[in-house]
Order: structure tokens, then C-alpha cells, then sequence
């Protein structure tokens, strides 16, 4: 994700924060990952589960400021699929789902979605 608030600030959640994995429980598909923010300015909070029967990844975020109130900040979604463990020849496009706006990538058999 990239948090900014459009002025002075800009982080990339990969890059500008610590991160802390907390395991469910033995057994159980389920993480929780908290990044903090290595300037002090947020928190994001995820809670991942997978399918083990599926292809699929469900993530509950939760985004925390820090530094002023929530709303000063804007968070950005940042794809970049590596289909096939390759990151390049992936197609990306914005389309809809069911009304509900979403980004894809394909390549290939293999597909991504983002809602």
C-alpha cells in the first residue's frame, strides 16, 4: 500500500514500516500481520486467511494514523502481480465485477483479482 496525505507525506508500506507476524493457531490458515510505520505515522493492521481447498487469499485491512487524524491520510492500492513467478508479460486492467470496480492481472491460464 502507499499511505500519503497528498503534501508532505509519502510512505510505501513495504519499505517504511517494521513488521510484527502473529501465527492464529497451529493447524489454522490464518495470519495477522501488523506494519508500523518506522516515522511513527500509521499502523496497518491485516488479518489474512487462505482456503486450502481454493486459490484464494482474503485479507481484512485496518489502517490506524499516528501522527493527526485518519482523515488527512489517503491510502493507494499497490498491485504488481508476478504471475508464474514472473513479473513481467502480466496484463493489467480496471474493470467491474458485479458493479464493483476491480483490478485484474492475467497471464497466461493464471488471473488476479483486487477488489
Amino acid at each position: 500500500m502507499i499511505v500519503t496525505d497528498g503534501e508532505s507525506f509519502f510512505s510505501e508500506e513495504k519499505r517504511d514500516t517494521t513488521t510484527q507476524v502473529d501465527y492464529r493457531q497451529p493447524g489454522v490458515p490464518a495470519v495477522k500481520i501488523t506494519n508500523r510505520c518506522r516515522a511513527n505515522a500509521y499502523v496497518i493492521q491485516k488479518e489474512l486467511l487462505v482456503d486450502p481447498r481454493r486459490d484464494v487469499l482474503l485479507q481484512r485491512i485496518r489502517f490506524t494514523a499516528g501522527a493527526g487524524p485518519t482523515y488527512k491520510y489517503r491510502l493507494y492500492a499497490l498491485l504488481a502481480p508476478h504471475l508464474g513467478n514472473c513479473g513481467a508479460g502480466n496484463n493489467g486492467f480496471v474493470g467491474d465485477y458485479k458493479g464493483t470496480p476491480m483490478l485484474f492481472a492475467e497471464r497466461d491460464r493464471l488471473a488476479l483479482a483486487l477488489a
